[in-house]
């Protein structure tokens, strides 16, 4: 199962969600790849990845996938880091999901997370139209809330070829509970899109900025804070795709 985390808007956590859900599917037993398709690299970052070789870029170009696909330090969670050849992917035309090779690594794990860029641009749209489902994180402050919109018209199909990606929900991330626009904002969210927003809120967390602090609360006992965010978004997702299957 491929599910893309998309927006067209940037800094509303999608690599973030893909580092941290990844960890919490692999920590249910669900063998878990998260695909970092963005040029900047902060899922490769937080998974303990480096970007000194072929990476998504090369996966992409339909190259082979034992030596592109890395271990983490969780148990069932692997990644593809980001590449260089990103860049040069981005100022292509769009190809077809059957000339990459996410499909076979739709196979061989059992979810597939790909991080993609903001916006709509070529990489975006292989992540859209490779995926069987979408989630859309939204950081609930006057800029995030007001790019919901167009995101939506590009998932519900405002592309010359629709895409085949069902919209799992709107994930409301990042949320500081103590600003007012914050609340507003994902009172606003619910307001306007309903059951599209999915239940679960994720709150903001600081502590985990890198690989090793990732590590560090999965190693935990009881889940706190946001990671308990974490756990209870796996569990909405996961019910989410069999009520919708």
């Amino acid at each position: 199962m491929i599910i893309a985390l998309m927006g067209l808007k940037g800094g509303q956590g999608r690599s973030t969600i893909a580092a941290r859900l990844g960890a919490w599917l692999a920590r249910a037993g669900h063998s878990t790849c998260v695909v970092d398709l963005a040029s900047t690299g902060t899922a490769t970052l937080l998974l303990g990845g480096v970007m000194d070789g072929p990476g998504s870029g090369a996966l992409l170009a339909q190259k082979g996938l034992d030596r592109l696909v890395k271990p983490t330090s969780v148990p069932l969670l692997s990644h593809v880091p980001a590449d260089d050849a990103l860049l040069e992917i981005a100022r292509l035309p769009a190809r077809e999901p059957s000339r990459t090779a996410l499909p076979a690594l739709g196979q061989r794990f059992d979810v597939v997370l790909l991080d993609a860029p903001p916006g709509a641009g070529t990489t975006a749209l292989i992540a859209l139209t490779s995926a069987a489902w979408v989630l859309a994180p939204v950081v609930p402050d006057e800029a995030g809330v007001a790019g919901v919109e167009a995101t939506l018209r590009l998932l519900r199909g405002g592309l010359p070829a629709r895409p085949k990606a069902g919209l799992l929900g709107l994930v409301v991330n990042a949320v500081e509970s103590r600003r007012a626009a914050h609340v507003a904002g994902e009172a606003a969210l619910r307001a306007a899109h309903g059951r599209d927003v999915l239940r679960t809120t994720i709150r903001r967390d600081p502590a985990v900025t890198t690989a090793s602090s990732l590590t560090r609360v999965m190693r935990s006992g009881a889940p706190r804070g946001a990671d308990a965010d974490f756990r209870a978004l796996r569990s909405e997702v996961l019910r989410a795709i069999v009520k919708r299957s």
